[in-house]
């Protein structure tokens, strides 16, 4: 291997290894719950794609993603718009896309987008868990 395949791989092994670090807590639990009273459609989003570095505590993130509150609040990196905000810009991103490697879909953008664009409504107490409303999720 030359060394300009080894300069056009090392993003992708970088990746590799970001999300290889991450995955359970620090205890070594695994995180793969949302808050109850986020929208099941976001909590899926966040199960999926995020939780695995985003878990409270962070398991390689700088702040968890796992309750309403921790969308809904300023961002870090940007405090004039809410971190779910922030998670779609990420999402997006071209050189820095949130997951590590750009895993998330236009489908999982849409619904935090959807949820941005309806004033991020939390679900409501009493509802169904998500996994009995698994097979009517809603549309974006």
């Amino acid at each position: 291997m030359s060394t300009n395949d080894s300069s056009r791989r090392l993003p992708q092994l970088l990746a590799v290894a970001m999300l290889a670090s991450c995955g359970k807590a620090p205890d070594g639990t695994a995180v793969t719950e949302a808050a109850t009273d986020i929208p099941c459609d976001v909590a899926r989003v966040l199960e999926s794609k995020c939780l695995v570095c985003h878990s409270a505590p962070p398991a390689g993130a700088p702040m968890p993603l796992v309750t309403y509150d921790s969308l809904a609040r300023p961002a870090l990196a940007k405090p004039s718009v809410r971190t779910a905000e922030e998670c779609v810009v990420r999402m997006l991103a071209q050189s820095t896309p949130m997951p590590p490697g750009g895993g998330a879909s236009d489908a999982d953008i849409a619904v935090f987008q959807h949820w941005i664009a309806s004033g991020l409504p939390r679900r409501e107490t009493g509802s169904p868990s998500c996994s009995a409303s698994a097979a009517t999720p809603r549309a974006p």
